[in-house]
């Protein structure tokens, strides 16, 4: 019976997500009003990707038994290459860190090197406290090389974003591992590999990339806590879970998705005990990073007494995303920043959220979220020409290619374009031959998923948001690949009977 019912929540679920993201898919391409993008060559570049995609899964089919045979090796070598591509991207991208990446930077730099972060930058942590997480986790770092006589923080950002690149990597593939195979987890390196705007963002140590890794780390610690046995080694499993994604929350909160997107697959299969479990342990890691942050930031950074007063509300990203566009509009923040305390600031976001939301109406107002929708999920780019190209030491090759107006950027866009439209339509086929079959092996990726999709809904629009569960989309593209390939899986759940790898725990 409850299995029963179980499924019926997958189904009713799995078919809105197939409705909502073909419908979102179709305006991505044919109804793009935001990029101008060739909807032909887009098309075209996509299938094209797709038949890469094939043919890297005919590869590792066939490479099966030796990718077994030697997994640490060809784990190592796939690691190695990643090394060797991020160098040449930093070296071809020629990037200093512009707009809210510079400002995190320069902190971190200001307060390693005189101990004290003054304005104007001091004046931004004050407005946007949210990024000061961040920051301080990059001074520390800072802080220690430079006592070792190391200053070139630039490479130093570099070197810490790759590791979270290859964090990511990792738990992809163990994802895609546990749950499938060895050499489905080697296809999901390759997909995300093929990701070139992610690898732009080598240069750039920000938020979105040093929380890419908590999405797959979250989704494979429940896959080892639900095959555990032992209620002390489940209990050890929780407590990991906890610990690292309070820390990733506390960078960047929404990481909070992919947690609640387990916690919905717990209770939809009614392993509520897990869930308590979970919940505490995620509300201790948070509590505990929040406390440890706090103690730092306010005994050393800002001011508490004044601190709140400064601070730009939460709120404010919400009603900052019923304008325009839906993205960021700087305008907004003076009407919020004019107030001069925290009620006050709060009351009068709260004022022009309802105002806007009365001047649009109910049917203006649907018209407007599916073309934020199209806006969030309109490129593949992640906003990279912009940000990442904002400020090159030299013209490269590469440079050319993510600045707009640049002599390549034209092609660059599309190709980056293409894959994006093939990854979500992997995702897509992968939720309707689920909801066909009424299998649903793994609801996790596609839950994060949508859950980031209404996200991005309320708040603020922009591509770049995607970066951060680059891995969850991935992992759901590699199980669309594998539910076309495989007619015979026949999982109920995320769990439920679950495939091992042929040499489980080796990793």
């Amino acid at each position: 019976m409850a299995k029963k019912i179980a499924n019926k929540l997958y189904y009713c679920f799995y078919f809105v997500f197939t409705l909502a993201f073909s419908w979102l898919l179709l305006n991505v391409v044919f109804a793009n009003r935001h990029f101008s993008y060739n909807p032909i060559w887009v098309l075209l570049l996509a299938v094209l990707w797709g038949a890469a995609v094939y043919g890297l899964n005919k590869a590792a089919d066939k490479a099966s038994f030796f990718l077994q045979k030697r997994e640490k090796l060809c784990l190592c070598v796939a690691l190695a290459a990643l090394a060797v591509t991020e160098l040449f991207f930093y070296y071809e991208s020629a990037t200093y860190p512009v707009q809210d990446f510079e400002r995190v930077y320069t902190g971190a730099y200001n307060y390693t090197i005189a101990g004290i972060i003054e304005d104007p930058y001091l004046d931004y942590f004050y407005k946007f406290p949210n990024n000061l997480p961040i920051t301080v986790a990059l001074q520390f770092v800072f802080r220690v090389v430079y006592k070792l006589g190391i200053t070139n923080f630039l490479v130093v950002g570099a070197i810490l974003n790759f590791a979270c690149y290859a964090a990511t990597y990792f738990f992809v593939y163990l994802c895609c591992r546990e749950l499938l195979g060895v050499q489905w987890g080697f296809l999901a390196l390759g997909v995300l590999y093929l990701c070139v705007p992610l690898h732009c963002y080598i240069s750039v140590f920000y938020t979105d990339t040093t929380t890419m890794l908590f999405a797959p780390l979250a989704l494979y610690l429940y896959i080892k806590a639900v095959k555990c046995e032992k209620t002390l080694m489940r209990l050890a499993t929780f407590a990991a879970f906890g610990i690292a994604l309070g820390f990733g929350i506390q960078i960047k909160y929404s990481v909070v998705i992919v947690v609640v997107a387990i916690f919905i697959d717990m209770l939809i299969n009614r392993r509520f005990k897990m869930l308590g479990l979970a919940a505490a342990c995620a509300f201790g890691g948070f509590m505990l990073w929040g406390a440890v942050f706090s103690s730092f930031i306010y005994g050393h950074i800002l001011d508490k007494n004044i601190a709140p007063d400064k601070a730009t509300p939460m709120i404010s990203w919400v009603m900052m995303g019923l304008n325009g566009d839906g993205t960021h509009n700087a305008p907004d923040n003076y009407i919020i920043w004019d107030k001069p305390t925290k009620e006050e600031k709060s009351n009068e976001a709260k004022r022009v959220l309802v105002a806007r939301l009365q001047e649009y109406g109910p049917l203006e107002y649907i018209k407007f979220l599916n073309q934020k929708g199209v806006r969030s999920f309109g490129s593949g780019n992640f906003n990279a020409g912009s940000i990442v190209a904002g400020a090159p030491f030299r013209q490269t090759f590469m440079v050319e290619c993510y600045t707009p107006g640049g002599q390549y950027y034209n092609i660059a866009e599309h190709i980056f374009e293409g894959y994006h439209v093939m990854l979500l339509s992997f995702v897509i086929i992968g939720s309707a031959i689920a909801l066909k079959r009424r299998k649903y092996k793994c609801a996790v990726p596609i839950l994060s998923i949508f859950g980031l999709y209404l996200f991005l809904l309320i708040w603020e629009a922009g591509q770049r948001y995607l970066l951060n569960y680059m891995g969850m989309f991935v992992i759901a593209a590699v199980f669309g690949v594998y539910n076309y390939v495989h007619a015979h899986c026949h999982c109920t759940s995320a769990f439920d009977t679950p495939i091992k790898s042929p040499r489980e725990g080796t990793i």
